[in-house]
């Protein structure tokens, strides 16, 4: 490094220090900003969540803080995660969406406050500062709307200096998402400013730059997961959009990503809309999913193999399965990663049958370990061990290759076999799964067969949905399951004890529901062991 970029970086590091002329995180010198466009919010509020701040309740990823008359800003002892989501001002949708004088004055007042407290460091994380800066320009009509000239001039004073700041910054953000976040919250702040070109300029070359690093040929996300590929889609949809509204025109790169990902995220949609849960994604809302693909005008059907991003989906009538077909994801992506090598997920047309447990809050960390491992997802797991070495503070340190994958669509249905070596360093065992669906919908067969190694217990796992109802036929090979709104269902195995334990259900974001999960217990012989099952729609 130059002396010369040595001082840059020295000179940037002491004026992030100090803030830059940010007294409290919020007011600053140089000009304020001024708006000369509106910027859309894509992701709709909920009233009932606005009902809960204006009585001082701040439910954040599931950790609530605060009470009645409290400040937010007083909390003083909150994860780092609950924070990150206060600070980034996500909420004024709720307040937006309530759309009450009641919930204007609040809103404005949590803003009063936020100018005048001390802010922890994470509130100047470049991803959190992006977020609330597309808040703020997203909400800023709602906010000015019935707001006193001092209210006024401090607000776009502090979102002057907080863009600046951005421009410093947003490359440093965090691997992934963060720096999706905060790329684009440049690029939002160059359209709806004035004299803020070169803020869109440096937000469109920090966005090309990460959209060839995170989003895959086949449109997935580097990361793996699901919820992340919708975040990226929603900020590069916004982007596209807001320039079309403007009247702007928008670089190629953001049409060419939105064109990929649109059909990556219809193949991990279930029947309800919402998306399958692996490696660390939620359900999410079907109405922003499908808000957010409607903006996008991309009419392909969805994928139903994507190699690059290690995900396959069956369907038949009204079955939909998803299946992990996919390696860990490289470093620095890796974070969030789940052990779930090999499991699927199904639904019955918009009623969830077969999941995974889904992604524990990130503050509970015994949780989120628990719902990392190969247990909490419905596959095929050898002596409680992970098939994939996991990092307890996140990541991944055991790389198994890649998994291998064959695929057959006749006129008959679809089937897959998946096999993979996640077991092979530890136990000398080798995993294959073979999927089938029937083509009128009635029947899912499955085999998992086991290679090589030495006498080992196992357990194939099959997580319930919460809304599934549960119960052994005394042959102790059978279970009856019922859906919510009726529909029968039978299981059946060939091989090992069937029992029926209990499990957890995540993947609501920020709650925990008690489910059920059907257990095949058995013991590998040590040359080849096959375990049998089956679903098949009863009449």
């Amino acid at each position: 490094m130059t002396n010369l970029a040595w001082s840059e970086r020295l000179v940037d590091r002491l004026k992030d220090t100090v803030g830059f002329g940010l007294p409290g995180g919020a007011s600053a010198g140089g000009r304020p900003a001024r708006l000369i466009a509106s910027i859309e919010d894509p992701y709709p509020g909920e009233t009932a969540r606005a009902d809960e701040l204006l009585h001082g309740q701040y439910r954040f990823l599931g950790e609530e803080r605060g009470a009645r008359g409290a400040s937010p800003w007083q909390v003083d002892d909150a994860s780092p995660a609950w924070w990150a989501e206060a600070e980034a001002f996500g909420w004024l949708r709720d307040f937006r969406a309530n759309g009450g004088t009641a919930a204007g004055h609040k809103a404005r007042e949590l803003c009063q406050g936020w100018f005048q407290a001390r802010h922890p460091d994470i509130a100047w994380r470049p991803d959190v500062v992006g977020r609330r800066v597309a808040a703020w320009l997203a909400h800023a009509g709602f906010l000015l709307r019935d707001a006193d000239a001092r209210f006024h001039g401090t607000f776009l004073a502090s979102l002057g200096a907080q863009v600046r700041r951005l421009e410093r910054t947003a490359h440093r953000a965090p691997d992934g998402a963060g720096r999706l976040a905060a790329g684009a919250a440049l690029v939002l702040a160059g359209l709806a400013l004035a004299r803020a070109e070169r803020s869109r300029a440096r937000g469109l070359r920090l966005l090309e730059t990460e959209v060839r690093r995170q989003i895959l040929s086949d449109g997935g996300h580097v990361s793996r997961n699901p919820s992340t590929l919708l975040f990226a889609f929603a900020e590069l949809i916004r982007a596209q959009s807001t320039h079309r509204a403007l009247n702007r025109e928008a670089p190629s790169f953001l049409g060419h990503a939105v064109e990929r990902i649109a059909p990556m995220l219809r193949l991990l949609r279930h029947g309800d809309g919402g998306l399958a849960l692996f490696n660390g994604g939620a359900e999410e809302s079907a109405l922003v999913i499908d808000t957010l693909l409607g903006e996008a005008k991309v009419n392909r059907a969805p994928f139903v193999s994507a190699p690059h991003g290690g995900y396959e989906r069956l369907h038949a009538e009204r079955l939909v399965l998803c299946l992990d077909a996919g390696a860990p994801p490289p470093r620095p992506f890796d974070h969030d990663a789940h052990a779930g090598v090999a499991s699927f997920e199904l639904s019955v047309g918009g009623e969830r049958l077969v999941v995974n447990c889904g992604a524990a809050p990130v503050h509970n960390v015994d949780w989120r370990a628990a719902s990392r491992a190969s247990a909490a997802h419905s596959t095929l797991v050898i002596d409680d061990t992970n098939a994939v070495g996991l990092a307890p503070g996140g990541g991944v340190n055991r790389r198994p290759p890649p998994p291998r994958v064959q695929r057959r669509d006749t006129d008959d249905g679809s089937a897959i076999e998946i096999d993979h070596d996640g077991y092979r360093e530890l136990f000398d065992i080798h995993h294959s799964r073979a999927l089938a669906l029937a083509a009128d919908g009635a029947s899912i067969e499955g085999e998992d067969r086991l290679n090589g190694g030495r006498p080992t217990p196992y357990a194939v796992r099959f997580h319930l949905h919460p809304r599934v109802s549960a119960s052994l036929v005394q042959d102790g090979r059978t279970a009856l399951l019922r859906l919510a709104e009726g529909a029968g269902w039978v299981f059946a195995t060939k091989g090992g004890r069937l029992a029926l334990e209990g499990s957890v259900y995540l993947g609501e974001r920020g709650e925990t529901r008690r489910s059920e999960q059907l257990v095949i217990n058995a013991t590998h012989a040590g040359r080849e062991s096959r375990i049998r099952w089956r679903f098949d729609r009863s009449a």
